[in-house]
């Protein structure tokens, strides 16, 4: 049975996927990945990757009231240079159902795959358009999930929204991680989080880098303290 990891932002540009990217990569040296792109918005995994996925995409599996994992298989692409790796694509228009309403139909499926983890983008499901209940979308990622990792950037200008959205998701035993482009900023947040938010678990503070991909030893680094390694 596959251990399922989600990764997803407070909001859009903090870096979770190009972590989650970094990271699959880094874990399928020794052992099965696949990773799945449920990102609403137009998952990007595929751009990361540079995959050709022959029409091949999680959109062919909207119409399934149960989504198994021999049609997850089915839309995998395997990765070059990297054969332990495979990747279930998103949808490439920006018009995808939102993870919140996807994830049960496909929670028994990502488990019955015969990979050793399962790395799920769930791009930012909190901040998704239209969405009304956010405790009842986090108790969603909470129920059909091994375990959440949860990317914040220190940014003043939406800092405290980010801090708020996840008080109101009450996402059982998620990690946060502050991605830090302000020492000072990201360890207040991190207080205010333990504080206010005690069901999380805050990881530590990654200093933010454009460069993420040419760090292997980084990748390395990040999944140990993730517990991945």
């Amino acid at each position: 049975m596959a251990h399922v990891i989600g990764f997803c932002g407070t909001r859009q540009g903090v870096g979770a996927t190009v972590r989650l990217v970094s990271l699959g990569w880094e874990l399928a040296k020794t052992r099965q990945v696949m990773i799945v792109d449920l990102d609403a918005a137009g998952g990007t995994v595929v751009d990361f990757l540079q995959l050709e996925t022959a029409n091949r995409t999680v959109a062919n599996l909207y119409s399934s009231s149960e989504i198994r994992a021999g049609a997850l298989e089915e839309q995998a692409v395997r990765v070059p240079g990297r054969e332990q790796l495979r990747v279930v694509p998103a949808v490439r228009a920006g018009c995808g159902v939102p993870p919140h309403v996807l994830l049960p139909r496909l929670a028994q499926g990502l488990q019955e795959l015969p990979d050793d983890l399962v790395l799920v983008d769930l791009g930012v499901p909190l901040a998704y358009p239209g969405l009304a209940n956010i405790p009842g979308a986090g108790q969603v990622l909470s129920a059909t999930l091994n375990s959440l990792v949860v990317f914040m950037w220190d940014d003043h200008l939406t800092l405290a929204l980010q801090i708020q959205m996840l008080r109101l998701a009450r996402l059982a035993s998620a990690q946060v991680v502050i991605n830090s482009q302000h020492r000072k900023l990201a360890s207040e947040a991190r207080h205010v989080l333990e504080r206010e938010a005690s069901d999380l678990v805050v990881k530590l503070e990654w200093p933010w880098s454009r460069d993420l991909w040419s760090e292997p030893l980084a990748a390395a680094a990040q999944a140990e303290v993730l517990g991945l390694a």
